[in-house]
Order: C-alpha cells, then structure tokens, then sequence
C-alpha cells in the first residue's frame, strides 16, 4: 500500500501542475491546451521543462520568474503538493478499487474549483460540466458491470438531490438576506459531487459538513477581521470539503452520528 502511495504521488504532483493550468487560464478566458507551453503570467516568457517540474522548479527558482524575477504566487506548489498527498490519501483508503479512479478524477475537479472560487467567485461550467459526464460515465459502467441498474439511479438521484437542494437552499438565502446567497456554480457543483458519491448518506452529510465548514471558517474570518458580517464568501471549497471527508469517511461518520441519535 505505501510503495503504491508514494507512487501515485509525482503522477498527482503532475495533474496538479496541469490543475494550475486550468485555474489560471479558465476564468481569463483562455484556452488550457493552446499556447501548450506554460508562460509566466508577468512577462510572457515561455517556460522552459526545467522551470516547469512540480514543486521542485518553484523550490529551486525561490519561487520567482527566472526571465523576469517577478514573485510566482505560492498556489502553484500548494496546488501541485495537495494534489500529490490527496492522490496518496486516496490510494491507502480506497486502494486498487472502482473508487480509486472516481474520487481522483472528483478530488482533481475539486482542487481546481475551490482554488477558482477563491479567486474570482466563480465555478465554471468548463470543470464542472466535464465532471459531470464522466461521473455519469463512471456511474453507467459500474450498473453494466455489476448488472445492477440501481446503482446509476442512486448517483443520478444523488446529483438530482443535491443540485435541488442546493439551489433550494440559494433561493431562501436570497429571499432572507436580499441578495444572492448562492450561485448557480454551486448548484452545477453539488450536482457533480450527486454524481460521484451517490444520494445516501453522502448527498446530506456533504451539505451538512460544507454548512458547518462554511460557519466556522467565516466565523474566523470575522474573529480575525478580514471579512465583515455581511462580506462574501465562496461556498465552493466548502462543498468540496464536504464532499472529500464524505468520500473518505462518511459512512463511518453517518454510522456514528446514527448510534448518537439512538437509531
């Protein structure tokens, strides 16, 4: 199991040197496969292979632009270090499983869209409609392998499920707070995350792990002084937060909050 981890680890080093590509590119309006070289974003300057190795090249390069010294932002090897130690987690949870794929392609979207949401307020279609169809793609191989239809009615009733409550939950936020509580990038997102994880128990647990998150990070935000009462916040990361300790341990959780409750 560790001699898998670890090799899974530089292969996720490099998808999360591609998810960079995609943050930075996607909410400018750029294409992610063409110039197919990577450029500074300062100076232009194509990147050569050497400077451009995940994690590595921003350690040797202190984290500047070798053509024009501009600082690199400290997301690229945060990006690409998540990605490999989440490729890792997941392989010593799920091992050589029909999840192992699932939940690398669901946590790589994931990565990619909280670290959007941070920075612009926006969850694009762009990820998460592509993830949409290759979790519906996934979910369809698995009920003809199995010969169980009911496993693809569970992940579309979880999607279905969680994109309603979501947008449910968005439109009494906006009628409370007289404004948008929640966007429909959220709603396309829990969709998504339906789509994967199936409707129970993952579809409630990710909204009430993602409400519980989304209280106590703002909370401290508030404590702290970088956000006001009335300041917005994204809800993406939450939802992706959600979603990844509900792939992970969700049943064990639902299971434990189940004895607590006396069921």
């Amino acid at each position: 199991m560790v001699i898998g981890a670890l090799l899974l680890f530089p292969i996720g080093l490099a998808v999360g040197s591609f998810l960079n590509v995609c943050i930075y590119r996607i909410p400018i309006g750029l294409s992610i496969v063409k110039p197919s070289r990577s450029f500074c974003p300062s100076c232009g300057s194509t990147i050569s292979w050497y400077d451009n190795i995940p994690l590595l090249s921003y350690l040797i390069l202190r984290g500047r632009c070798r053509h024009c010294g501009a600082r690199i932002s400290p997301r690229y090897p945060a990006v690409e270090l998540i990605t490999g130690l989440l490729f890792s987690l997941l392989y010593l949870r799920f091992g050589l499983s029909v999840e192992l794929p699932e939940y690398i392609v669901m946590g790589s979207i994931l990565i990619a869209v909280s670290a959007i949401d941070i920075r612009h307020y926006i969850i694009p279609l762009k990820l998460t409609g592509p993830g949409m169809g290759i979790g519906l793609a996934f979910a369809a191989g698995l009920a003809i392998k199995s010969g169980d239809v009911s496993v693809l009615i569970e992940r579309l009733l979880g999607g279905a499920v969680g994109a309603g409550a979501i947008f449910a939950v968005g439109v009494i936020g906006s009628l409370i707070f007289k404004k948008e509580a929640m966007g429909l990038g959220d709603v396309e997102l829990m969709g998504m995350i339906g789509l994967y994880l199936g409707l129970y128990p993952h579809v409630i647990l990710v909204i009430l792990l993602s409400a519980v998150l989304g209280s106590l990070v703002g909370l401290a935000l508030i404590a702290a002084g970088r956000k006001g009462p009335k300041s917005q916040i994204p809800y993406g990361p939450f939802l992706a937060g959600g979603a990844l300790i509900s792939a992970f341990y969700g049943r064990e959780i639902w299971g434990a909050y189940l004895r607590v409750m006396g069921f």
